[in-house]
C-alpha cells in the first residue's frame, strides 16, 4: 500500500501504489528564495559578410548572487535573399572576468519576472544584451571567453522560398536533468556568437533568441 516520509523540512516523500512500486515525485523549479526567475526574447538579424565571431547575445551576472541559465533556444531562418548558400554556424560560449558588457551595436530587450509578487523585479543582477543589426557584431566588452563552445548549432542558409521552415536548437535546456546547468558567478556570463562568415552577396537572416534564467544565493 502506499507510504509517506515526510522529511525534517516538512517535504513528503510518496510511494506509489505496489503495483508500479514507484515514488511520486513533481519537479520544482529551482528555488529563488527572495530573487526570482527571469525570461526574455530577442530577435537579431545578420547582414552580408556578418564576421567571424560577431558577439549575437550575451548575459552577465553583474550582482552578488549566482545567475543559472535554465533555457537558451536559438531558432535561424532565412527572410529573403541568400545569394552564396552557406552552412550557419552558432556557439555558446562561457566567459569569466566578464566585468563589462558590450556598448557598441548593442540594444536592451526587456525582461519579463515569471512572478509579480515575491520575485525581485527582472531582470534581478543580470545585464542583458543583444546585437542590433551590425555586419561586426556587438563590440567595447571586456571578458574572458572560453576556447570552444559549451554548445552550438548549424543550419544551411539558402534563399528563402515557400518551404522555407525555421531550424530550432536548445543549446541549453534546464529539463535534462543530467546536464548540470551553468552557474554563473559574479562576473561571469555567456556569450552567443556566428561562427561563420555570412554570405558577402546578400544574406537575409534571422536568429530569435529565447533565454531563461534564475537568480540565486545558492545552487
Amino acid at each position: 500500500m502506499p507510504i509517506q516520509i515526510q522529511l525534517d523540512n516538512g517535504s513528503l516523500i510518496g510511494g506509489g501504489g505496489a503495483a508500479f512500486k514507484g515514488a511520486n515525485v513533481h519537479i520544482k523549479p529551482i528555488d529563488h528564495g527572495a530573487l526570482g526567475h527571469y525570461r526574455t526574447s530577442a530577435k537579431i538579424t545578420l547582414l552580408l559578410g556578418q564576421v567571424v565571431n560577431a558577439r549575437l547575445f550575451e548575459i552577465r551576472n553583474a550582482g552578488s548572487n549566482l545567475l543559472v541559465p535554465l533555457l537558451i533556444e536559438v531558432s535561424v531562418l532565412p527572410f529573403g535573399s541568400v545569394v552564396v548558400p552557406y552552412d550557419l554556424e552558432i556557439g555558446l560560449y562561457k566567459c569569466t572576468n566578464f566585468s563589462a558588457v558590450d556598448t557598441t551595436n548593442t540594444a536592451t530587450p526587456s525582461a519579463s519576472t515569471m512572478r509579480t509578487s515575491g520575485m525581485s523585479a527582472a531582470p534581478g543582477g543580470a545585464h542583458v544584451r543583444y546585437c542590433s543589426s551590425s555586419t561586426n557584431g556587438m563590440t567595447g566588452w571586456t571578458a574572458t571567453k572560453d576556447g570552444s563552445p559549451i554548445a552550438s548549432m548549424m543550419a544551411w542558409m539558402s534563399s528563402v522560398s515557400a518551404t522555407s521552415r525555421p531550424v530550432m536548437k536548445r543549446l541549453l535546456d534546464s529539463s535534462q536533468q543530467a546536464v548540470h546547468p551553468p552557474v554563473l558567478a559574479p562576473n561571469e556570463g555567456v556569450v552567443l556568437e556566428n561562427l561563420v562568415l555570412g554570405s558577402a552577396t546578400t544574406n537575409n537572416v534571422r536568429v530569435l533568441v529565447d533565454v531563461a534564467w534564475a537568480e540565486v544565493t545558492a545552487y
